[in-house]
């Protein structure tokens, strides 16, 4: 599952949250994964979503150029 996000994003705790909901109701995923793309965050949407995933192993926050890489190791 991805999430991009830019600019400054009031709602970026509910799209973090929402986001993990939906990867714990998952059925037959095996490698059930978040990646957020940083698409230009400012500095309190990106502390927001650093502190939201801290110990989250299956989650990364990429910029948008690192995000084909991501992907990839991703499958």
């Amino acid at each position: 599952m991805t999430l991009h996000l830019s600019g400054h994003r009031e709602d970026a705790e509910y799209l973090i949250r929402g986001a993990l909901q939906k990867l714990k109701a998952a059925r037959g995923v095996s490698r059930k994964r978040l990646l957020v793309i940083d698409d230009g965050m400012d500095q309190e949407t990106r502390n927001i979503c650093e502190l939201l995933l801290q110990g989250q192993p299956q989650t990364v926050i990429c910029s948008g150029k690192d995000a084909p890489a991501e992907v990839c190791k991703m499958r």
